[in-house]
């Protein structure tokens, strides 16, 4: 049985937020894995460590749950910047996340 953490949860800034959807999406993309192999990948992989080292895969999941579900103005501002929000425009937003704050590290096997 895994003993529980000490200490208040830790706090998920917006912009952490739209850095762990860019980050698996652009590794769903490339490395093709399911979001949970990617998160339990994340905090143990290389260039990735540093970001989401101190966090379990089980918790960047669910995190990362909550996080596709925002749907505010000033998420999406952060998320992918000013012109992806205007509704319409076609612009893809997970590829403007993805290059404003994706790691763009590729898994090697």
């Amino acid at each position: 049985m895994k003993k529980k953490k000490h200490g208040a949860p830790r706090e998920w800034t917006d912009e952490r937020r739209a850095q762990l959807i860019a980050d698996i999406e652009y590794l769903r993309k490339t490395a093709g894995k399911s979001i949970r192999e990617i998160c339990k990948i994340l905090p143990r992989r290389t260039g990735y460590s540093a970001r989401w080292g101190r966090e379990t895969g089980e918790a960047l999941r669910r995190e990362y749950g909550q996080a596709r579900k925002r749907n505010d103005v000033l998420f999406d501002l952060i998320f992918c910047g000013a012109e992806e929000t205007i509704p319409g425009n076609g612009l893809d937003r997970i590829a403007a996340a993805i290059q404003r704050h994706a790691l763009q590290i590729k898994l090697t096997v």
